[in-house]
This record gives structure tokens, sequence and C-alpha cells, in this order.
């Protein structure tokens, strides 16, 4: 079987905390999605509206695939 490895490049150093581009696109990506979170939760209403049907269909069907 073929096997592919690809490192991940350092980008910054701080003291022994080595920061890759993996890390950096994780960490931005992750900051993304909790403001997203925030900003829906502070919205969300009992009755749902289109948009937050969008957001909430992705939130549960990934619910019922980690049960």
């Amino acid at each position: 079987m073929l096997h592919v490895e690809i490192k991940a490049e350092p980008l910054l150093q701080i003291g022994p905390l080595t920061f890759t581009n993996s890390m950096v696109g994780a960490l931005l990506t992750s900051v993304l999605l909790i403001l997203a979170a925030w900003y829906f939760m502070r919205r969300a209403s009992i009755v749902p509206s289109r948009l937050q049907s969008l957001v909430e269909f992705p939130v549960e069907w990934t619910a019922r695939i980690v049960e």
C-alpha cells in the first residue's frame, strides 16, 4: 500500500514551542468556528429560521454519527 507523508512546515518558534502551517490553520479555523457558534447561539430561537436550520443540520448530523 502506498503511504504519502507531508511534513508540516515550521513558521514561527517561540522558545521551545514551534508553530507550523498546519497548527496555524487549525487555530484559525477553530477561532472562526467558535465565533460563528457564538453568533448563532446568541440569535437562536425556539422556532428556527432557514439560516438557523441550515447551520443546525450539519451539527445534528455530526452528533448522530458520534453517538
